[in-house]
This record gives structure tokens, sequence and C-alpha cells, in this order.
């Protein structure tokens, strides 16, 4: 399970479905205006393979109209109800509304990369990526 990104990318070709996430740790401290503090950001890309099912509808939707996707939990069948050779779900909440949401069912996933970035998703020597976590507040 995973609480809270920026779905900043995904594509289905061939059965393989990438996306990239942009994640962060959100403390117990707060800032002066009361916000929680975040940090340990990073992006993460994943790539699945052997994609049987998918349901992408959602995400696209809010690509079309709401721009980069807020995802409010990254769901992963749990280990102990899947066996060897057989698909796996990984379901895309949007914190945005359920109509932005999506999913896939694959036979096996990697992580490709975890990238240290910073609070706008930037990686070093990146120009400025935009919307960041201050813009949830």
């Amino acid at each position: 399970m995973f609480h809270d990104a920026y779905l900043l990318s995904f594509a289905l070709t061939n059965g393989v479905f990438e996306c990239e996430i942009h994640g962060w740790n959100m403390t117990r401290e707060v800032d002066e205006q009361g916000y929680f503090k975040c940090d340990r950001n990073h992006r993460v890309t994943f790539r699945f393979f052997g994609v049987l099912e998918a349901d992408l509808s959602g995400l696209e939707a809010c690509e079309r109209v709401c721009g980069t996707n807020i995802l409010f939990e990254l769901f992963f069948t749990p280990t102990d109800q899947c066996t060897p050779g057989n698909a796996f779900e990984v379901r895309f909440d949007s914190a945005i509304g359920g109509e932005f949401a999506g999913w896939i069912r694959a036979s096996r996933g990697v992580v490709v990369s975890v990238r240290p970035c910073d609070a706008k998703g930037n990686l070093p020597g990146d120009r400025d990526a935009g919307a960041g976590l201050d813009d949830l507040k």
C-alpha cells in the first residue's frame, strides 16, 4: 500500500505498464501554517509485465481534466494472496475523486528506479517541475 503521491506519468504499451510517481514521507511536525512537514521526497518508477487486464480510463480522464493526478493510495494484491504464475492487481486510487482511479492485472512487476528529488519533484539538475507539495496546501 502507498499513501499520497503525484502520478507523474503512465503508459501501457504491448502488455507492459510503466508509471512514475512522486512520493514523500509526512512527518509529525507541523510548519508555521499548521501543515504537516514532509521529507524524503523521491520519484519512483514501476514497470509491470504481462498485463492481462487494465482499466486506465479514470487515469486518462484525470490527465485531460486535472493535469497531474494525486494518488490517495497505490494498492498491490497482498503477497499471501499471490501464487507463482498468477496475476496480481495494482490499483491507483485517486485523491481527486473515484472517477479518476484505475487498475491493472499483471504477472510480474519491478521497481525500475528510486531517485531522490525536491518537494516539487525536481531531480538534481532538473528545471523547476512546477506543482509540488506546497501546492497541496
